[in-house]
This record gives C-alpha cells, structure tokens and sequence, in this order.
C-alpha cells in the first residue's frame, strides 16, 4: 500500500497484520476526489486509525495536523512508523486508547477538527459506534465533515447532528460522507 497523492505520493505504507482492513488506494483517492480543497490546511480526527491511512493521506495533500487513535498496540506503533517514513511526525499526534476515551479526552482540550474519519472493524457494534456520534459532533466545527466506512449492506437511521451528502460502494465497503448540521 502506498501514499497515492501530494507531496508524498508513492511512499508505502506499512499495514498491521492482523485486526486491520485498510482502505485500498482506490478508496482514499475517492474519498479525496470527493473532499477535494477541503482537506488542505485542516486538521484531521482519525478514530479507528488502523495503519494511519487516511489521516498521512490528508498530510500529504496538505492538511495541517491529524490526531490518530487506535486501541491497537500494533496499529499505533505501524501509525508511528508510517509518520516517521513520511516525514509527519512533527505534525501528528498518535493515542492508543478506546474511540469512547479519546473522544472524551479530546473533548476536555477543547479541539476541534475540520474532518473525522471513522473507520472501524467491521464487526465493531453499530449501536455502540452510533452513541458516539454525538460526541463526535461536539468535535467537529460547524461546517465540518464525517467520513464513515461500513461493511456494505449495514443500516442504520439517521445520524443526529448530521446529514447525508454523499454515499459510495466499493466492493465491500459503503462510504459515507456526512456534514455537521
């Protein structure tokens, strides 16, 4: 796996190998056609972070600091890898934590973000993931946008505090692109 667009185009990416099932380039580069200028100068929330994909993608096309969090100790040591061979340490910051507790923690600092992805396993509880969606609003500024990846075929009812703009399949996965109300 490799970094397909910015600066840093073509540096690979290491994945964790096991409990992971990273976006393949054809989805991040969807994923950033579809969110175009608004990752540059943003700063980025990536829960369920897995190899740190999506938030070194939004680095190297030019967002300003992405905040990783994953519960996994071998995710976060191959996030901490990745920054390191492509140059974004300096601009990241990488928490092993439960999304519940990093939220939480967030929260306390005052931060907010421009862009949220949220990636989890797939067998991840939806009931679960969805009562966070309210504290991941209280994150996001006003004009700020989710990026959630599901197993295809899930559903869920509508997203308190956000709404639908965009949604795309690819193979066994559905995109969804929501903005904060």
């Amino acid at each position: 796996m490799r970094i397909t667009g910015g600066e840093k185009r073509g540096i690979p990416i290491k994945v964790p190998k096991k409990g992971t099932r990273p976006p393949t380039g054809m989805i991040r580069n969807a994923v950033f056609n579809i969110l175009g200028e608004k990752v540059s100068n943003s700063i980025i929330l990536d829960l369920f972070a897995g190899s740190g994909s999506f938030s070194i993608e939004s680095l190297s096309r030019g967002a300003k600091r992405a905040v990783m969090v994953d519960s996994s100790k071998e995710a976060v040591n191959c996030i901490k890898e990745n920054l390191i061979k492509s140059g974004f340490l300096d601009r990241s910051e990488v928490l092993m934590m439960d999304f519940f507790k990093a939220i939480k923690i967030l929260k306390k600092r005052n931060e907010v973000y421009d862009i949220a992805f949220v990636d989890p396993p797939f067998e991840f509880p939806l009931k679960k993931l969805s009562s966070g969606f309210p504290l991941i609003s209280d994150l996001l500024k006003n004009d700020g946008i989710l990026i959630l990846r599901l197993k295809k075929g899930i559903k869920f009812g509508e997203i308190p505090r956000f709404e639908i703009f965009s949604k795309k399949t690819y193979g066994d996965s559905e995109v969804y692109f929501l903005k904060k109300r």
